[in-house]
């Protein structure tokens, strides 16, 4: 039986930004030498979890755009409802972006940006993990 289309589009974000020097925060797509470009761009090497997700529908529909932007937004949209629940409410976004800790009492502090990247990295892998075993059960 063949995978679901959200389940190949997943693994082969996971695929994407599994390096972390392939994975990015604040921007969808980045150049090797840090400058931004689209998702869909031939030179796009680094990726959030949304840009993973957006190339990944483009390399699947063939590079199709309107094909590709219509699968990202139905797999996205089906993230983020799976992303609210793991995380309490936590965008999508937000778990890729996040840059606070301690969210308690009124406290907070932003940490920088190599920390941030430390923590979150793993987390954004964790959920599409999750994401695919729970769409494969």
């Amino acid at each position: 039986m063949s995978k679901p289309i959200s389940v190949r589009v997943i693994e082969r974000a996971i695929e994407l930004i599994e390096d972390r020097k392939r994975w990015t925060m604040s921007a969808e797509a980045m150049r090797e030498d840090g400058s931004l470009t689209h998702v869909f761009e031939p030179d796009a090497v680094k990726f959030c979890m949304n840009g993973a997700v957006k190339r990944a529908a483009y390399e699947l529909t063939a590079e199709d755009k309107i094909a590709a932007t219509d699968l990202a937004n139905k797999v996205i949209d089906e993230l983020h409802r799976f992303v609210m629940v793991q995380t309490k409410g936590a965008s999508v976004a937000h778990v890729n972006d996040d840059r606070e800790l301690g969210k308690g009492r009124g406290w907070r502090k932003q940490i920088s940006l190599a920390a941030a990247s430390r923590r979150n990295h793993p987390r954004v892998l964790k959920l599409l993990r999750e994401f695919v075993t729970v769409m494969e059960s």
